[in-house]
């Protein structure tokens, strides 16, 4: 018996049975196995989106046929591995931080210690708490993604604290995955919108595969909405940006 399931990565239909499963997919050559079949959501709408990988709280608020409105989550893990950084870096000042003033307060007794050796110890404080800040944020910022044919509306959610952030959008405008750090010399990346201005972007504290999610569904959307009554319709991407040529022919 054969079956066929969809490729996370492009989105090519392929073709499996029971006793054999491609180990690459042929179009993008990613890694597959039986668990990467992905499951359609039943909406009232002539285009198809992907449910959320199992596991996320992402949801697909509401989907028309003129407006999508996605819920993202808190990053959870996605901030662990640089706060851990910036605790350490933390620890490491305090331990300097103290080393020099019992140094300098038992040799130098009744004089201050120079203000620049202040300056340089705070220029490390404030680099440590940075990196914490920064886990933090990325581990808790949810938000909600607003997106019709002429618009995009992301609000950001962080210790209660709301940001608004809109940008218009053409048939040019798409999600992609751009670099935002890397870890470990490995590129972390970050979901943005790309418009004609300003932009867009989210996401860098999500799972990998949550992140090419939101980017496969909102180009999904974008695609069929400029597809719909408009002269020249948004061209499909890869999850970089890059125009799709193979599903364009």
């Amino acid at each position: 018996m054969t079956s066929s399931f969809q490729c996370p990565r492009c989105g090519v239909s392929i073709n499996y049975s029971e006793n054999a499963v491609p180990a690459h997919c042929p179009t993008c050559h990613s890694p597959l196995d039986a668990a990467h079949e992905t499951h359609r959501l039943e909406l009232d709408v002539e285009y198809n989106l992907v449910a959320p990988p199992l596991g996320t709280q992402a949801e697909v608020l509401e989907a028309t046929s003129d407006r999508l409105m996605l819920s993202i989550p808190g990053g959870r893990k996605g901030g662990n591995s640089l706060g851990c950084f910036g605790i350490l870096w933390l620890l490491i000042t305090a331990a300097v931080s103290a080393a020099f003033l019992y140094g300098f307060i038992s040799e130098q007794q009744g004089e201050k210690p120079p203000l620049f050796v202040f300056a340089i110890l705070g220029l490390f404080w404030i680099i440590g708490l940075g990196f914490l800040y920064f886990a933090v944020k990325l581990k808790y910022t949810r938000g909600y993604l607003f997106v019709t044919q002429d618009r995009a509306v992301h609000q950001s959610i962080f210790m209660g604290r709301k940001k608004n952030t809109e940008i218009t959008l053409n048939a040019n405008s798409h999600a992609m995955l751009v670099e935002s750090y890397r870890e470990n010399d490995s590129p972390v990346y970050r979901i943005k919108i790309d418009t004609d201005g300003r932009d867009i972007h989210f996401g860098t504290g999500l799972p990998h595969e949550l992140k090419e999610w939101f980017v496969e569904t909102i180009n999904t959307f974008l695609v069929w909405v400029y597809g719909q009554g408009v002269n020249k319709p948004a061209p499909e991407r890869d999850l970089f940006g890059n125009v799709d040529r193979g599903r364009m022919c």
